[in-house]
């Protein structure tokens, strides 16, 4: 998985992790089931039955069923995989939280930043004539993002 991009510029890489992350919880599920269909092999009569005619085989078949259902079996590989589908849901909707707040604080420094420069002009203007305008043209070339928020700063 690549992540590129800035605040709002990984927005289909989160989707990818929510998919993941209901995979992970269908796969909590599934081995939910694969347990409860494990713990019914384990007491269904038949195996109970088949100790009369091979009992070493019924009780290494009765072992290798209580072992799968147990501990580091099953059990954990269903809880860890709807833990970490859960875990991975919370975490995108963190980031998802976390980008928006980035966005609204870009967005609120652009705004501050370009009242500033937009109040600052007509001293600046004076200075930039004398100084020469060539610089001061570079500069609003490159910054061609600030000329709405610039533009709000000038009065009237």
């Amino acid at each position: 998985m690549q992540v590129s991009g800035g605040a709002g510029g990984v927005e289909a890489h989160y989707d990818d992790l929510l998919a993941l992350a209901g995979l992970l919880r269908t796969s909590g599920q599934t081995l939910r089931r694969a347990l409860g269909d494990t713990v019914q092999a384990a007491a269904h009569p038949a195996l109970a039955a088949s100790i009369a005619l091979s009992p070493g085989s019924a009780l290494d078949a009765e072992a290798a069923l209580l072992s799968a259902a147990g501990p580091g079996g099953l059990v954990e590989a269903a809880a860890t995989a709807d833990g970490l589908g859960r875990l991975l849901q919370v975490a995108v909707a963190t980031y998802r939280a976390a980008d928006a707040g980035l966005t609204l604080g870009q967005d609120a420094l652009a705004s501050a930043g370009g009242v500033a420069v937009g109040a600052a002009l007509p001293v600046l203007a004076p200075v930039a004539a004398v100084a020469g305008l060539d610089g001061l043209e570079r500069a609003a070339a490159s910054s061609a993002g600030l000329v709405q928020p610039v533009a709000r700063g000038l009065a009237g």
